[in-house]
């Protein structure tokens, strides 16, 4: 991208900022706002050249693919999916579904004095992410390299052989995986015995059961926030959104969802929707 292209976009994503988004952010808000933007627009220039290292937003970031680093980076740090308010500045938070840590980052720059506890099954990535976390020199992180799901062993892990790192590593075969490997698995209930402040639930369709055996282990009302991507549609025949909601209203969950559906809508789609939920 040239300085020309570079500064035009970034005006207008300023004018985006300032004229389209509701409400309209004002004050430190808008500025910090503004400033993850600008990176963004200058990491989309510099990630051109194929660079796998960057400076990003106070931290040193190393990446598997450039391309996944800008999608992560939208994701987490501008469109703040994972974001949260806390009732103490040193949050319990369990964070499954690493990949590289970028959200593990963001945990710590959104509260620094914050216990993370992160998964991550794939090999490549969770090397990426162990090193992020040694070159950030961060402490209270405690990281794992295991799928979660219901129950402790081992499992089939779907990988993507051109696409290291992807987004879409599952123990689902139908999640896009090209290639499968065998991973340790651990049950979370395990690492729930007290108070967790924030849950982030990004396992490429384990998400229910995951739910569900916290819920049988009677450890389910210790997670006091939690965000899930469900990935609805891995198999375009099951709809089980509602087992999922009834879940968390039966343990006492109220919940918003969010979804970036095309129009128009069309049956048997995948989605991502995220589901937001908070003790009530």
């Amino acid at each position: 991208m040239g300085r020309l292209a570079f500064l035009v976009d970034t005006v207008n994503t300023a004018r985006w900022i300032l004229h389209a988004h509701k409400p309209p952010l004002r004050g430190e808000v808008l500025r910090g706002y503004l400033k993850l933007r600008f990176q963004h627009t200058r990491l989309r220039r510099f990630l051109k050249a194929g660079s796998k290292k960057q400076e990003l937003v106070g931290f040193t970031v190393e990446c598997i693919h450039p391309a996944l680093l800008e999608y992560m980076f939208e994701e987490i740090f501008v469109r703040r999916d994972y974001g949260f308010g806390a009732d103490t500045a040193s949050p319990h938070i369990i964070d499954c579904g690493s990949n590289i840590g970028l959200s593990v980052l963001f945990f710590k720059r959104l509260y620094p004095e914050a216990t993370v506890v992160a998964f991550e099954p794939d090999p490549q990535a969770f090397a990426v992410l162990r090193a992020n976390i040694e070159n950030n020199h961060l402490t209270a992180v405690e990281a794992h390299n295991k799928a979660v799901l219901d129950a402790p062993g081992t499992s089939e892990f779907y990988v993507d052989a051109e696409m290291p790192g992807s987004l879409c590593m599952s123990t689902r075969a139908g999640r896009h995986g090209t290639r499968a490997c065998t991973v340790e698995c651990v049950a979370l209930s395990e690492f729930v015995n007290g108070t967790v402040d924030f849950l982030k639930l990004d396992i490429e369709g384990a998400e229910h059961v995951v739910l569900e055996e916290l819920a049988r282990k009677g450890k389910l009302h210790n997670i006091k926030k939690m965000v899930v991507e469900y990935h609805h549609h891995i198999d375009p025949e099951e709809d089980n959104l509602s087992k999922t909601l009834r879940l968390l209203e039966d343990h006492g969950f109220g919940y918003q969802l969010a979804c970036g559906q095309s129009r128009p809508f069309v049956g048997h789609l995948f989605a991502d929707i995220l589901l937001y939920a908070y003790q009530k």
